[in-house]
């Protein structure tokens, strides 16, 4: 399985590099693409004639069958690697994307790396540059390399070459989080002059905040019919997880995230604005760019970054998760299994870490943080101005919970054990 490259055998003329992975639509329509390419360029060696057979044509369609078990890298292109990892080595589709990236990046380095005749010793020298020289994070030094396993894998070098230990990085890191009135303005600032854009970016900061999927990925594998919703106005979501291999995750959520009528409520983005843009190219995709098309994941990412810093300057798309979390530990009475099921934590101690958080700020200005960062605040300084950091009365929306305060009248409530 090869495709046809330039003169001098180079992965610059690899035929993804000028694909638009953020204007095309989804991740359906990147392999759609993908496959189009490997099928147009790959060729299959015609097997060898029997008198009962005749001659077979070139098979057309690629497929498992069609996937060589190795590949050799003078001929290989990034195509090749990507079809190998998504049928050989059962990796998502979006982190094969971001595994190419790296790729790409490492191989137009000023310390290269060489794709065509690689070596340990080679690809040492550049990390080696990377630490060194321009002194590249842990976690960027961890990226590279999970990229290059994935081409050693479909080289089959995987159990050649030694394996190459990623600098300490420490799993602690500093989680700071908006307070629930700034957590308000997400909901309501101004992101652009487009009047559906705006409204989208409202409703997808609102979701993310309140339901706290992994962004953007989760976020983007949202479908119209993956929100459930009763006649009585009570019903879940199902959320599809691609860091686990697309498993899914159900949440039921409070009504006010279903349906109301008065909140970015997920049945007023699909009674009311999801028609607006709805085409051919929309599928079931619940959250749609004004075009009508689904988001990439990695578009996605980065207009909630643009957007988000309007806000708040620290901002983030895992900011969203962060809260959510922080606020959901404060809402039950710290019950780390409650909010570790609603995350989709594999181990309880990604939760556990989110106790001292919603403990430390549940001492410094006590209350639901779900209840107010739903409420506008009504009291102004004197410039007219609203204060965030004035206390408001949350007495009217004691309804919209179960709990007017998650905790006890004596301070932060106990970690709940088994």
């Amino acid at each position: 399985m090869s495709l046809k490259n330039n003169i001098n055998n180079n992965y610059d003329s690899d035929p993804t590099a000028n694909i638009d992975f953020d204007a095309v639509g989804g991740k359906s329509e990147i392999w759609k693409n993908l496959e189009k390419l490997g099928q147009k360029h790959v060729k299959h060696p015609k097997p060898q004639e029997e008198e009962d057979m005749g001659e077979l044509d070139y098979v057309t369609k690629f497929n498992r069958l069609n996937c060589p078990i190795v590949l050799d890298p003078k001929t290989s292109t990034f195509i090749d690697i990507a079809l190998h990892a998504k049928l050989r080595q059962r990796l998502s589709e979006s982190t094969i994307e971001k595994h190419l990236r790296y790729a790409r990046f490492m191989e137009k380095h000023l310390m290269p790396v060489n794709f065509r005749n690689p070596s340990y010793e080679n690809f040492i020298r550049h990390m080696d540059y990377r630490e060194e020289i321009e002194k590249a994070t842990p976690n960027a030094l961890k990226h590279q390399w999970k990229a290059m396993k994935m081409f050693m894998r479909a080289w089959g070098f995987d159990k050649r070459w030694p394996q190459y230990r990623v600098p300490f990085c420490p799993e602690n890191v500093e989680i700071l989080l908006p307070y629930p009135e700034t957590v308000n303005k997400f909901f309501h600032y101004e992101y652009c002059s487009d009047r559906y854009e705006n409204v989208l970016y409202q409703y997808i900061l609102f979701t993310g905040f309140m339901l706290g999927m992994r962004p953007p990925s989760e976020i983007c594998n949202l479908k119209n019919n993956d929100v459930h919703i009763a006649p009585n106005g009570r019903g879940s979501i199902t959320i599809t997880e691609t860091k686990k291999h697309g498993r899914k995750r159900t949440i039921v959520p409070e009504k006010f995230i279903l349906t109301s009528k008065v909140h970015k409520s997920l049945l007023n983005y699909i009674d009311h604005w999801r028609p607006k843009v709805e085409n051919q190219y929309s599928g079931d995709t619940l959250y749609l760019q004004p075009n009508g098309k689904p988001f990439t994941v990695r578009y996605l990412g980065r207009k909630l970054r643009e957007h988000g810093k309007k806000v708040w300057e620290d901002f983030h798309p895992y900011t969203m998760r962060h809260w959510c979390a922080t606020a959901r530990m404060i809402e039950w009475n710290y019950d780390i299994y409650r909010v570790s099921n609603w995350l989709g934590h594999v181990k309880i101690q990604q939760t556990t870490k989110y106790v001292h958080i919603a403990q430390d700020y549940y001492e410094q200005d006590q209350g639901s943080w779900l209840k107010r960062a739903l409420k506008s605040p009504q009291i102004t300084d004197v410039r007219g101005q609203h204060d965030f950091n004035l206390k408001i009365n949350r007495t009217p929306f004691s309804a919209l919970l179960n709990k007017i305060t998650p905790v006890g009248v004596h301070g932060p409530g106990r970690i709940l054990t088994p």
